[in-house]
């Protein structure tokens, strides 16, 4: 159990804060897993790419969703 309930949300604070930094970069930023799963990535990535984070959770780094209708 949580004793100190201010650190928790102290760090849920600064966890957003710092998700909301990464995700208004320019550059792509990605979080992938030890087995190779994207996680998280930012809008960058979404721009670049035209997927959002919804549609690529769970893929593999190395692999590709499959290609957009044009």
């Amino acid at each position: 159990p949580i004793k100190d309930i201010s650190l928790f949300f102290s760090c849920l604070s600064e966890s957003k804060l710092v998700s909301k930094f990464i995700n208004q970069l320019d550059r792509l930023f990605m979080i992938i897993n030890d087995q190779g799963l994207i996680v998280w990535w930012n809008q960058a990535c979404e721009k670049a790419s035209g997927y959002t984070l919804e549609e690529v959770s769970s893929c593999l780094l190395y692999t590709s969703p499959s290609p957009r209708d044009s």
